[in-house]
């Protein structure tokens, strides 16, 4: 998307909120995030969907408010809406950077904000379970998925609340402080091992190829471990590991090539030989 396709003023006017000025700060294929700033200085967060969004906008809205009831940082949702083909959610603008950013400005912190980040994922774990619904993000498709969903349920512990984007995009930091855990859309409930196990996947299999010294990735990757595992012992992730490639092809396929898949493939298949 972009502003020609988005009449964001027009959207902030049914919205009722005064525009002094706004800027895209994230999007992609489907959406766009925007930062708008009021006149009185007050900054905002505005997500945008096709329409066809609104009820996984109104399924966010209700985890963020039941997770931030408990401890967890979120943003607050203002207002969520259908406005012409769109919907749109309306939040607060989180202070700080996303952990992404931190990284890249202090390498040499890798470790400590991994420390910080692998915290923060297991506090979310020690919520119990919401009665409001839940998405079918876990739910296998392929016949790869099935199997491996089939042999990880049988060895499943408790359930718990699964973000299944923990990633440091979605986490916003402040100094050493998390601000805010962004982007609900895949939140599910299972073992928390398939919310690990995604996060590591899109460490291993992404993050690496924003830094031409992977050593930094890795020293993330290692303070992450070590912060959740110091709370708890993470146990065996073979099984969640491969699942989450296979579950990652699927999310990605036709935005990767073949040989990028093909790699994903590989590495997920890995986990099983380990077995």
């Amino acid at each position: 998307m972009s502003d020609c396709t988005i009449p964001v003023t027009e959207v902030l006017k049914d919205l009722q909120i005064p525009c002094s000025s706004f800027r895209e700060v994230r999007g992609g294929e489907a959406s766009s995030v925007y930062q708008v700033k009021s006149p009185d200085g007050e900054h905002y967060a505005l997500r945008v969907l096709p329409e066809k969004h609104d009820r996984h906008f109104r399924y966010e809205q209700s985890i963020m408010k039941y997770v931030q009831d408990k401890g967890i940082p979120v943003p607050r949702v203002h207002q969520v809406k259908k406005w012409n083909q769109w919907a749109v959610m309306l939040m607060e603008w989180l202070p700080g950077n996303t952990m992404l950013q931190s990284l890249m400005k202090f390498p040499e912190k890798a470790f400590q904000l991994g420390m910080v980040f692998g915290k923060m994922q297991y506090n979310l774990h020690q919520i119990p379970p919401a009665h409001i619904g839940t998405q079918n993000w876990l739910t296998p498709e392929t016949e790869e998925e099935r199997k491996l969903f089939h042999q990880v349920r049988v060895k499943s512990g408790p359930s718990v609340i699964l973000h299944l984007d923990y990633h440091p995009l979605n986490v916003m930091i402040d100094g050493h402080n998390v601000t805010g855990i962004i982007d609900w859309t895949n939140c599910s409930i299972g073992d928390r091992r398939f919310d690990i196990a995604r996060t590591l996947s899109i460490l291993r299999l992404e993050g690496s190829k924003l830094f031409e010294d992977n050593s930094v990735i890795q020293a993330f990757e290692e303070g992450y471990i070590q912060g959740y595992d110091q709370m708890d012992n993470l146990g065996d992730l073979s099984l969640f590991l491969a699942w989450a490639g296979f579950r990652m092809m699927r999310d990605l396929s036709g935005r990767k090539t073949a040989d990028e898949l093909m790699t994903i493939n590989e590495w997920s298949h890995s986990w099983i030989r380990e077995k």
